[in-house]
């Protein structure tokens, strides 16, 4: 897991296979990122400047980005890019 994101977004990369490499919080904060992959499809995600943020933030940041990588991925025929964006959305909608 790394160590900014929650528990939940873990949960669900991991449930999916999905490889994640994240940025280096002590090097990269003014533009950091992220390589998704999935199902053979691989996609950089910007998380911009995060200097300052909690990891909260952080996850938040990369779940909006997460979404837009399970909807590529669902656009190309990917059945698990839909099952991600499915729980993704759920997870948006029962927070407070």
């Amino acid at each position: 897991m790394i160590s900014w994101m929650s528990k939940r977004t873990d949960e669900i990369t991991s449930r999916h296979g999905m490889s994640v490499i994240g940025f280096h919080r002590e090097r990269e904060v003014e533009k950091a990122w992220c390589t998704v992959g999935l199902n053979g499809m691989a996609e950089v995600v910007e998380l911009g400047n995060v200097e300052g943020l909690t990891d909260e933030q952080i996850d938040r940041r990369f779940v909006a980005s997460l979404l837009k990588f399970a909807i590529s991925a669902a656009e190309s025929g990917d059945n698990e890019g839909y099952e991600v964006l499915d729980e993704l959305l759920d997870g948006l909608s029962r927070r407070e």
